[in-house]
């Protein structure tokens, strides 16, 4: 890799140096300093500095941003600390708030959420396995809306939309842009557990539906004539190769095995799934994953 700016990148750099020295000097500074503000920097300076993309160094062009990286964000780091210039750029637009937006349907139980993890592309393109974030959103947080969804199975969940919902720092659950192996191990131990749910009704569905076989009378006779030589529920003495064991072998795989929580090589394992996105930026029993 290269620590040679290119041409683009030279030309950012010797803007910034212009613009920082007519607008964010060390004259400045004392001047915000003499004159107390509460934001210790100047509105219209950093709408200035918006106005030129640097708000967006990190976010892809397709979401808005220039898209400069974090050499570029570097580059305009080293410009202010030439200048000690007074602005929320590393903690907004490196570190700071991300403006989410998109809808998730059939989240389980997320009427009833105090609070979503919610999965959403902070950078590189959909489908990716980089650039998706975990963060931590309050149920009750503006731009929030959870509608309830009538389930066939009369289950609880809820369609869950977000629209320019802000979250910091102190919102991102592990490291921004580096989810995707937590949130792959999370939805395979989801898919494992429902799996082992749906084991359990088909086996219930035999077993009931065996018992009433034996018991079920036509015409003065039983429909199992030989319900009572042969043994009850054969299959329940069975090696669990069958139904209830394809959720318990995916869970224990083999003795030696030294492959991940579903069993599968990384090469085998699914897309990441679509999630909100960012343009910038539960359930113990009550929080809900998104």
């Amino acid at each position: 890799m290269s620590l040679t700016p290119t041409d683009e990148e030279a030309m950012l750099a010797a803007s910034a140096r212009e613009f920082l020295a007519r607008r964010a000097s060390p004259r400045d500074l004392r001047a915000l300093r003499d004159e107390r503000l509460t934001a210790a920097f100047r509105g219209e300076v950093w709408q200035e500095m918006a106005a030129m993309g640097w708000a967006g160094m990190l976010v892809d062009e397709q979401h808005g941003g220039s898209d400069f990286g974090h050499f570029g964000s570097s580059l305009l780091c080293m410009e202010m600390g030439r200048q000690l210039s007074a602005s929320p750029f590393v903690s907004t637009a490196v570190m700071g708030a991300i403006a989410m937006r998109g809808e998730k349907r059939f989240v389980v139980d997320g009427q009833a959420a105090d609070a979503f993890v919610v999965a959403a592309r902070t950078s590189k393109r959909a489908g990716d396995t980089e650039g998706l974030s975990l963060f931590l959103v309050e149920a009750g947080q503006p731009g929030v809306a959870v509608q309830p969804l009538d389930m066939i199975d009369s289950r609880a969940a809820a369609s869950v939309a977000f629209d320019g919902v802000r979250a910091g720092p102190d919102d991102v659950i592990g490291k921004v842009g580096q989810a995707w192996p937590l949130l792959e191990d999370v939805l395979d131990a989801g898919r494992l557990a429902l799996a082992a749910e749906l084991a359990g009704m088909a086996d219930e569905v035999l077993l009931r539906t065996t018992d009433c076989l034996k018991q079920r009378r036509q015409f003065g006779q039983p429909i199992d004539r030989d319900a009572g030589r042969a043994p009850a529920r054969p299959w329940r003495s069975a090696d669990k190769s069958g139904v209830q064991g394809l959720p318990i072998g995916a869970i224990r795989g083999p003795p030696t095995s030294n492959r991940s929580l579903s069993g599968r090589t990384s090469a085998n394992r699914c897309k990441p799934p679509s999630v909100p996105d960012s343009t910038a930026a539960g359930s113990g029993a009550n929080r809900a994953a998104v």
